[in-house]
């Protein structure tokens, strides 16, 4: 019995292991004048569950995140979604938004039998790849001369 247990972990890990992850900061992106960030209106229900993940990694980030109606300018507007192409495929898109303008992005994506078998697990780590490079892009433009 803890054979099959141990091969039907590992071959969940496999299959779950195969997600990329990507993400830009516009060029000149000046983040630092930045306090405040609200979430966009138009955030799925389905997406609403992990929104406290996402706050606490944007507070890890240095920023306060308030309600739009709380939101003090100049603030960023997050975008969050969660894109299920087909059984077989997550992806994971985060943003971060001054009005029309977008200055920084991270996605995650997952194609494979592994989504199809642990669903809710394969989208838990691609929000946590999504924030990792999100993680990653700010802490490039923190560091970007141009700034």
């Amino acid at each position: 019995m803890r054979v099959i247990a141990a091969s039907l972990s590992l071959f969940l890990a496999l299959f779950l292991a195969g997600c990329s992850a990507t993400g830009s900061v516009k060029y000149d992106a000046n983040l630092s004048k930045f306090k405040t960030v609200y979430f966009a209106d138009d955030i799925s229900l389905f997406d609403q569950k992990y929104l406290p993940t996402v706050a606490h990694r944007l507070e890890q980030d240095g920023f306060k995140v308030v309600s739009k109606s709380e939101a003090i300018q100049p603030s960023l507007m997050c975008k969050f979604v969660i894109d299920q192409s087909n059984v077989f495929g997550f992806r994971v898109h985060v943003s971060l938004w001054d009005g029309n303008d977008m200055l920084a992005v991270a996605e995650a994506k997952n194609n494979g039998w592994g989504t199809a078998i642990a669903g809710e697990t394969a989208a838990q780590n691609l929000v946590a790849s999504a924030l990792d490079e999100l993680d990653k892009q700010l802490q490039q433009a923190k560091m970007n001369p141009h700034n």
